[in-house]
Formats: structure tokens, C-alpha cells, sequence
């Protein structure tokens, strides 16, 4: 074989080599341009609380959705695993009756005397592994979408009001560890270098008191948070 056809060849290797690499470089630059891996977070959010109950009404009124809120920190270790710290409000569930009105609880009926409302309210923290995958965008000020389920446990506390036209007392129901699952996703945005985030997700959690009123605690939330 000719030696200038021999060092065309070489060269074409070489030149074909150096194009792989700096191919294989901009993708691995342009995924971490993307990628939170790495990086703390801190987020509130507000959304659909859901203290769920044991109790059942006949002629009175039961109502167990209200305002729930959150704020949490967490630390992505890489662009599958989290892990976070939460608060979380779930809201109150609210036991509406007048004198003579009905409702049920644990097999026993109970009956108002009086016009009164009985407040249940209930709030939880914890800890959670988050398991995800980012998934890179960059489409406009979109970075990337890391869709996520997560396990963990929770302490939650669950205090009770009576408010009538002669009594307005609260007293504690009870308090434990349960756990607690959620789903959702964070969507992560760059707006003038600005590292923004908005998440959605549902989560909920067993909650067994010693009464046995409360059943489980839920919250439908959207909140945003910051990357640093």
C-alpha cells in the first residue's frame, strides 16, 4: 500500500477519533449544563388538605377537606436518588351539628345537644428517600423534568377544638410515627440565571390514633423552590 495513502488513513483516524470525543464531551457537558444533581433545595407550596376520619353523619355535617400547606429542603445526591425533610399542615376536618343532629363513630351513636363544631386539625414532619430520573429539556427557560416517587416516615399530631355557644376548649387526640408515600414531579427552570423550580404532587400517610377517629392524612399540593 503507497505510504501517502497510509498517512491519509491515519490521519482520517485521527480526525474521526477527535470528533468522537468532542461529541462525547458536549453531551456530557450539556447534560450537567442541565442536571441538579448535586444541589441543595428549599421549597413552600399550598394546595388540598385531607384529614380523613372514622367518623360517619347521619343528620349532621362532616367536612374533611380544607387548606393545606408545606415546606421542605432536600439534597439531590445524583439525578436519581433525594433525600428531604418536610412540614406538612394537612388542614382541619370539621364536625357541624345543632341540638338533636346525628352522627356515628367506632359502632356507638352520638347526638348533639347544643349547636357546636368539632374541629380536628393535624400536622406531620418527617423524612423521605426520593426516587426519581431527571430528564434533560433545555427549551427555553425549561432545564429539565425529574418525575419522582418517594417512601418515608412522619411524626404527626392531631389536636381537637370544640367551639359552641357555651365551651371552646382543644385538647390533644393523640400523636405517632406512621409513614408516609408520595408522587409528583419537579420542573426546573432557569429564568436570568435565576435556578426556579415548580413541583406538584400528592402524598399520603397512615395516621392511627388510640380512638381510632383519625384514618389517614392526604394533601394535593403545588409549591416552588429554589435550587442553590
Amino acid at each position: 500500500m503507497p505510504q501517502i495513502l497510509i498517512r491519509e488513513i491515519l490521519v482520517n483516524f485521527k480526525y474521526m477519533k477527535i470528533k468522537k470525543i468532542f461529541l462525547i464531551t458536549s453531551l456530557i457537558v450539556g447534560f450537567n449544563s442541565a442536571s441538579i444533581a448535586g444541589t441543595y433545595y428549599f421549597g413552600a407550596g399550598a394546595g388540598q388538605g385531607d384529614v380523613n376520619t372514622n367518623v360517619t353523619v347521619g343528620t349532621a355535617s362532616l367536612d374533611e377537606t380544607g387548606l393545606g400547606y408545606k415546606f421542605y429542603g432536600g439534597y439531590h445526591f445524583n439525578k436519581y436518588l433525594s433525600i428531604e425533610a418536610f412540614y406538612n399542615n394537612y388542614g382541619k376536618a370539621t364536625l357541624s351539628g345543632s341540638n338533636g343532629k346525628t352522627f356515628s363513630h367506632a359502632g356507638n351513636d352520638y347526638q348533639f345537644t347544643a349547636t357546636a363544631d368539632i374541629d380536628l386539625d393535624a400536622w406531620g414532619m418527617g423524612i423521605t428517600p426520593i426516587f426519581g430520573y431527571e430528564i434533560p429539556i433545555n427549551e427555553g427557560n425549561i432545564k429539565s423534568i425529574r418525575p419522582f416517587v418517594k417512601a418515608g416516615i412522619q411524626y404527626w399530631e392531631a389536636d381537637l377544638t370544640e367551639t359552641s355557644s357555651s365551651t371552646n376548649a382543644t385538647f390533644s387526640l393523640d400523636d405517632d410515627w406512621d409513614y408516609i408515600l408520595g408522587v409528583g414531579a419537579f420542573i426546573n427552570f432557569d429564568f436570568n440565571g435565576i435556578p426556579i423550580g415548580f413541583r406538584g404532587e400528592y402524598e399520603t400517610g397512615n395516621a392511627d390514633d388510640t380512638l381510632k377517629i383519625l384514618n389517614k392524612l392526604d394533601m394535593f399540593t403545588a409549591s416552588l423552590f429554589l435550587n442553590f
